[in-house]
């Protein structure tokens, strides 16, 4: 039995638990449920901030990538980014056995361009073949320019054979190509040299047999011969020449004379 006092004191004990259990938004004096919704509005408010932030981010990201990645004259892929998209194709390459064709293509009198009518003519030399090789390729080749004025073009999934009529067009556009320039016109000339590359090659060496070819052309060409497009074989494969339009020893140009001023 208890006494009436030890039941008061009880009752007291257990009043005194009670704002315990009442939710801490009646302290504020407000809607606990209006509070809530506050509450998770905010935080929507703030993962939206922060997502659009992380999108901006990584656009910007993205952008400095391509920036890399690209030559800024001519909006192909500049060396790093033909390196990177080459190991990508003969990564693909020992995949699913496909085998392609690379091109290397220097300008013949290139210098000549720049020293006589200004690097304003060059760039626009530059810029013009790097349109009319986009513009000559398909949609999954590659094109590069690789440093002043030579190029690079991967002929993906093309076997030699089917490749020969492909790159005797592409000579053929770079060797006979009209520039405008002011109210006169450069003629461009190329050489092209080109290396078929099948899985377990690396970038350097089928690049580097594609060089040589291109030279073996030049030398042809500044002797005033008819060039011979050779695709320089893989090591005890034969050599294959496909016949293009007779050699030009030096630029044909029909532009206003010499500056005499040098471009700065």
């Amino acid at each position: 039995m208890t006494s009436p006092a030890e039941e008061s004191a009880f009752a007291l004990s257990d009043a005194s638990l009670r704002p315990a259990t009442v939710s801490p938004f009646e302290f504020a004096g407000g809607d606990p449920v209006a509070q809530l919704r506050s509450l998770l509005e905010r935080a929507k408010a703030a993962v939206a901030t922060a997502e659009q932030r992380l999108a901006e981010q990584n656009r910007r990201i993205a952008e400095l990538e391509a920036l890399s990645l690209t030559d800024e004259l001519t909006g192909l892929f500049n060396r790093r980014g033909f390196d990177c998209m080459f190991g990508r194709t003969l990564k693909a390459s020992q995949r699913d056995g496909h085998e392609g064709v690379v091109l290397y293509i220097d300008l013949d009198g290139f210098k000549a361009i720049n020293d006589t009518y200004g690097h304003h003519a060059g760039d626009a030399v530059l810029a013009r073949v790097g349109t009319v090789l986009t513009e000559h390729v398909r949609a999954d080749d590659i094109v590069a320019r690789l440093g002043g004025d030579e190029f690079a073009v991967i002929l993906t999934r093309t076997r030699p054979e089917d490749a020969r009529p492909r790159i005797a067009t592409l000579e053929s556009l770079l060797d006979n190509l009209p520039v405008r320039l002011g109210a006169g016109e450069i003629q461009v000339h190329a050489s092209v040299g080109a290396s078929p590359y099948r899985s377990g090659e690396t970038p350097d060496a089928v690049l580097a047999r594609a060089d040589r070819a291109m030279y073996r052309a030049k030398r042809v060409r500044h002797a005033g011969a008819p060039a011979a497009l050779r695709i320089l074989p893989r090591a005890a494969a034969p050599a294959a020449a496909i016949s293009a339009p007779p050699a030009r020893i030096a630029p044909t140009v029909t532009a206003p004379g010499p500056r005499t001023q040098p471009h700065v």
